[in-house]
């Protein structure tokens, strides 16, 4: 008899023991549905100056169904703004100015009861480039320290040609100076030239002086602008380059040598 009852026991926590295990393989997990939050446009991006604001547009991967936060940054700079409901894109105007360059990142989106956003991280920064109205107009700059140095900045003809003709210069006082070359200009080579100012009050130093060189055109990288990091003493000339003109289309293309 005690065998039965321990057979019975044995019996019932076996077929317990096996609905239990079915139960659990029943239940179903259901992924959830990510939206990839991301720039439309990526990468490095000239903007004419005749556009005083560009937009960065920002796919939300859906239409919203409540307002959301956006947290992204211009250069290092952190800003929020908010996003309302009703919308599957946003716009982040950027003011766009000749020679500056704008890089926008996004960092985060915040919904209030969905957490099924996320940031796609490999479409998520760009750059605006302020260039020149006429695409056909290299704009040069040069940044230095201001308070200890004076520098001008001249464009001319020739190769490393002192003595070439000004095409045109930037002699102001302050830590930059910038121009455009005229699209106009004749075919040729030119030459940029870095002159450090020798005036009554500010007599040049024949220091080495550290500059940044900064060409924004599309010949002159894949980006679309180029830095160069140089250093002057009294005078010299960072780079040349050489226009032409296509005798068929009339298509304008540079040629940039660092020096």
């Amino acid at each position: 008899m005690k065998n039965f009852r321990y057979i019975l026991v044995l019996t019932v926590l076996t077929m317990f023991a096996f609905t239990s295990c079915n139960t659990d393989d029943d239940v179903i997990f259901t992924p959830r549905n990510i939206n990839e939050v991301k720039l439309a446009t990526t990468g490095d991006v000239i903007v004419s100056v005749a556009t005083t604001e560009h937009p960065v547009t920002v796919d939300l991967g859906t239409t919203l169904t409540q307002d959301a936060l956006l947290t992204y940054t211009v250069n290092g700079t952190v800003f929020n703004e908010t996003v309302n409901a009703g919308v599957a894109t946003y716009d982040i105007m950027i003011t766009n100015a000749l020679g500056q360059i704008n890089e926008v990142v996004l960092n985060d989106i915040e919904v209030l009861y969905d957490a099924d956003f996320d940031i796609d991280v490999d479409n998520n920064t760009t750059r605006i480039i302020g260039g020149p109205e006429d695409a056909d107009s290299p704009f040069i700059g040069i940044t230095f320290d201001g308070n200890a140095y004076d520098l001008d900045l001249f464009v001319k003809t020739g190769e490393s040609d002192t003595n070439g003709f000004t095409i045109v210069s930037s002699e102001g006082v302050t830590g930059s100076e910038t121009v455009t070359f005229p699209g106009t200009a004749a075919d040729g080579a030119y030459s940029v030239e870095i002159v450090e100012f020798n005036g009554f009050f500010t007599p040049a130093t024949g220091d080495n002086i550290p500059y940044e060189v900064l060409v924004i055109h599309p010949d002159v990288s894949d980006a679309g602008f180029a830095t160069y990091n140089k250093e002057v003493v009294l005078s010299g000339f960072p780079l040349t380059f050489e226009k032409a003109t296509d005798a068929g289309t009339g298509a304008v293309s540079y040629t940039f040598t660092e020096l």
